[in-house]
């Protein structure tokens, strides 16, 4: 019997090389890549090759500005600058990043005088989906009051910016500093440091789950640090509240959403009834990327990764360096477990183990 051939195609934003099962279904569907997180569109690609065989190629969500675009206003700075007021109060002073859903904005807010973080939808049409999302991500964020967790201030809505149409946006704290991911990469980071920086999430993760709140996309670049070097978790995003409450369904059926790398086993096989367990593997994959330099699982193939991170053990972090205390190394590996009840019960526990390596 042939193999049948995986699709192979290049993620439009980083360049990554990913692959799928050849399923004519996903052609139209939404995908993230495993590489930078990053949303593009499956499209059938125009081929030389026999009838029977399909090719794909992955188009990214955000398009040429348009004219008429809430994204042309907001990539525009002499349009978003201190002559134009964002909701008669916030003006620009400039842009921080951006992804495939939307932009972070340093703004003045007027009336109380100080800077802080404007997070915006950039697409030319805001679909029902992506828009119930954000303001999810805006009111989830919103219940939460810990120190290592984002503030949010103010929920908007942008009533037609003169030809630009209408648009999304909520307030945030500024916060001086960088994302996790970048700044191990520019920084050298010894292992206390490590630890405090996975403790303090714990805490603030557990703080989180109190509030039946679960963020689904625990990952560095996901956690700020500030210039003091206090760790500020951001992007709740993708989370979810715990409660009996009728929470509406906003991806599509299968659709994995989250990094794949920090994704648990039961978050890629695309289990609906995820736990606080879910975050608790996220935060020691963290762990054993600050501890080994490198992230648990790899693979050349979306397939093979989901392959290794649902079937394969972790190496353990002690057998990669040799100063990892084995006590360290098998912390970071029950936060791992494959199964969610052999993990910590609660993100506390986790930080609580951590106790002991700190000063």
């Amino acid at each position: 019997m042939t193999k049948t051939k995986n699709w192979k195609f290049n993620c439009p934003f980083c360049g990554t090389t990913l692959a799928l099962r050849p399923n004519p279904a996903l052609i139209g569907e939404y995908r993230n890549c495993f590489g930078c997180g990053e949303p593009f569109l499956l499209k059938r690609k125009e081929s030389s090759s026999p009838e029977n065989s399909v090719e794909i190629s992955a188009e990214a969500l955000i398009s040429e500005p348009k004219k008429n675009s809430v994204k042309a206003f907001f990539n525009n700075e002499k349009e978003f600058s201190h002559k134009k007021m964002i909701a008669d109060r916030y003006s620009f002073v400039k842009e921080l990043g951006r992804g495939g859903m939307g932009a972070v904005y340093q703004v003045h807010d007027t009336k109380l005088n100080r800077d802080v973080a404007l997070k915006t939808i950039i697409h030319e049409e805001d679909t029902e989906n992506q828009v119930k999302r954000f303001i999810r991500e805006a009111k989830t964020s919103q219940k939460l009051d810990h120190p290592n967790i984002v503030k949010i201030y103010d929920i908007g809505h942008i009533d037609h910016i003169d030809q630009y149409g209408d648009s999304y946006f909520f307030t945030m704290e500024l916060i001086e500093g960088t994302a996790l991911d970048l700044f191990i990469q520019k920084n050298p980071i010894h292992d206390i440091q490590s630890i405090e920086i996975v403790q303090k999430i714990a805490y603030a993760i557990d703080y989180a789950h109190s509030k039946k709140i679960i963020h689904r996309d625990l990952k560095p670049a996901n956690i700020m640090m500030q210039t003091d070097f206090e760790p500020k978790l951001v992007d709740f995003g993708l989370a979810k509240r715990l409660s009996g409450e009728n929470t509406e369904q906003l991806t599509a059926e299968g659709v994995i959403v989250g990094t794949i790398q920090y994704m648990s086993p039961e978050q890629i096989c695309g289990d609906d009834c995820l736990k606080n367990s879910t975050d608790i593997y996220s935060l020691g994959v963290i762990l054993y990327e600050l501890l080994t330099g490198s992230v648990p699982f790899k693979g050349d193939s979306i397939i093979e990764l989901y392959d290794r991170i649902t079937t394969e053990d972790a190496i353990s972090p002690s057998e990669i360096s040799s100063w990892i205390p084995e006590s360290l190394s098998q912390i970071c590996l029950k936060a791992m477990a494959k199964k969610p009840e052999d993990r910590f019960a609660i993100a506390k526990e986790f930080g609580d183990a951590l106790a002991i390596f700190l000063p």
